[in-house]
């Protein structure tokens, strides 16, 4: 069961991917088509060229990288010049990062087998592990929702800093041992841990590469699913792309002015371009000792890093051709490196990144390679039962609360306070001192001794009566402790950490409740061309919620 609900209604979303899936012409000039027209495919299918031994040594590298039988098949068909494919990627975040990283993979399969029925033509989805990125903050820690419904996050504290390191030279240490043991903890105790327990500590042992540990993990997600995993890092790949290394650091200057007037263009047409350009970049990083660093360009020297290396061009040159591996490009050059090396008829694309993906078009085309045709990952949150059940019961549509969060809380309060209640307590206690005053002056007139008494009885009518006020309120306040645990445990699974769950949540969530066999419901649910964000309920699936 699904219901879909519009970007434009959900915060957080780029300006430029609002109109990238709504109104794409808006946006056309800075892009190679349209990915929800057929004619776009179609237009650059025959300009895809990667020359047979080019083709030839990918395909040796890409065995070497993987070994489930399904993608090493889909690797045998990549030696054919009329194969192609649909690319995506992401750094390798511990178990796989936030749930859009499972989006995109099983995005580029669906599109991959779509697109190959349409034109005839064999079509491979590829998963680009970024490994030379060096960002290891980022790929730190892992979001579940724990056993009490609450959010939790889980980081992995190695023994040593691995400042500016790229993750593909990062391996677990001692400190995995203790991650895992806290990530245990909130996983379910049911049908499903074992299996997970395994596949921890086989994907996530001391001394395993992250690139390893992510290969492993995501490939026994989408076993059977074709999914051809390419860590660039890897030498050989370096090798085969030291030609566009060159070709980048030798037009560095020429490729920075595309970027800039890109930029001007996306900036008077009301757009932010996601991508600061320094204009003395080479858009290439070297690895020295272990870090990685920027390259630079000042009065003609080569600068590495905070001047830790100073060299002229013509040496840069000669170590990119002897030494490509100690190279890597940085978010501008990495799709150009990715399509030297790969016949990408499309590329699958988060929000951000397609915003990126604008300020690269003219890029392509200065250095004279075809750009992909950008499709838009698929976009959901997913809800489970219990949940579903909640909003059922009060009347409210997810779609409604994923613009409106307070609805249900503001909903269930109207409910539980009652104003009536309220109003009536305040007029009973005025006439109840109105009659105490009354009686007591009565009295008065009569005998002092009276008064008195009349005064101690109204002091025991006032407390019984104070009695019976703390018993209704007691009852609302836990009615209203009901309305915050529920609305909590809704909010935490829909907005975890005040954001969108796919932002946030790992796969192990869901896996948790649910085993593996959730990944397969989600490739059957996803709607690659909804152009929506998609509301999943796992309804179908037993577990315990």
């Amino acid at each position: 069961m699904r219901e879909y609900i519009d970007f434009a209604k959900i915060k957080g979303f780029p300006s430029l991917f609002i109109d990238y899936v709504n109104n794409f012409d808006k946006v056309n000039d800075f892009y190679s088509g349209n990915p929800f027209l057929e004619t776009s495919y179609k237009k650059i299918l025959n300009s895809i060229i990667i020359r047979k031994e080019a083709r030839e040594q990918l395909t040796r590298i890409l065995k070497k990288q993987n070994s489930n039988n399904k993608a090493v098949e889909n690797i045998d068909c990549l030696e054919d010049e009329k194969c192609f494919a649909v690319v995506t990627g992401q750094q390798p975040g511990i178990l796989t990062g936030p749930i859009y990283t499972i989006y995109k993979a099983l995005t580029a399969i669906k599109l991959s087998e779509s697109l190959k029925e349409k034109y005839g033509y064999n079509l491979v989805p590829i998963f680009w592990i970024e490994a030379n990125d060096h960002d290891f903050e980022e790929i730190r820690t892992v979001n579940l929702i724990d056993k009490k419904k609450s959010p939790v996050s889980i980081k992995f504290e190695p023994e040593i800093e691995f400042k500016n390191r790229p993750l593909g030279e990062i391996n677990f240490d001692s400190g995995i041992e203790k991650f895992l043991q806290n990530l245990c903890q909130y996983l379910q105790d049911n049908e499903f841990k074992a299996e997970i327990l395994e596949l921890l500590n086989k994907c996530c042992g001391k001394s395993t590469s992250i690139v390893s540990s992510f290969r492993m993990f995501i490939s026994y997600l989408l076993k059977g699913m074709g999914m051809i995993m390419l860590d660039p890092s890897d030498k050989e790949i370096k090798v085969l792309a030291a030609d566009i290394f060159l070709k980048i650091a030798e037009n560095w200057k020429e490729l920075n002015a595309v970027y800039l007037q890109t930029g001007t263009r996306l900036k008077k047409l009301g757009y932010k371009p996601e991508v600061k350009i320094r204009e003395n970049s080479l858009n290439l990083f070297y690895n020295i000792s272990g870090q990685r660093l920027p390259i630079f360009i000042e009065n003609n020297d080569i600068i590495i890093g905070s001047r830790r290396l100073i060299m002229k061009k013509q040496e840069l040159f000669d170590k990119i051709q002897k030494h490509p591996e100690r190279f890597s490009p940085n978010v501008l050059t990495r799709p150009i490196m990715q399509d030297f090396l790969l016949p990408t008829l499309s590329y699958v694309a988060g929000p951000t990144e397609i915003s990126y993906f604008a300020q690269f078009s003219e890029a392509y085309k200065f250095i004279g390679i075809n750009m992909p045709i950008i499709f838009p990952r698929a976009s959901a949150t997913l809800i489970n039962k219990k949940i579903n059940n909640i909003l059922t019961k009060n009347n409210i549509s997810l779609s409604e609360l994923m613009v409106k969060k307070d609805l249900l809380k503001n909903k269930l309060i109207k409910e539980s306070m009652n104003p009536e209640l309220v109003k009536l307590f305040e007029e009973s206690e005025n006439e109840i001192d109105t009659a105490h005053r009354k009686i007591s002056t009565a009295a008065e007139s009569i005998d002092i001794t009276l008064k008195q008494g009349v005064d101690n009885s109204f002091k025991k009518i006032f407390y019984q009566f104070n009695k019976i006020r703390n018993r209704f309120e007691k009852k609302i306040q836990e009615k209203l402790d009901v309305v915050d645990s529920r609305t909590e445990e809704v909010n935490n699974l829909i907005f975890p950490y005040e954001k969108l769950q796919e932002r946030m949540l790992n796969i192990l969530t869901f896996i948790s409740l649910y085993g593996i066999k959730v990944v397969a419901l989600l490739l059957k649910e996803l709607d690659i061309n909804s152009k929506k964000h998609q509301l999943i309920f796992l309804e179908e699936l037993s577990g315990k919620e």
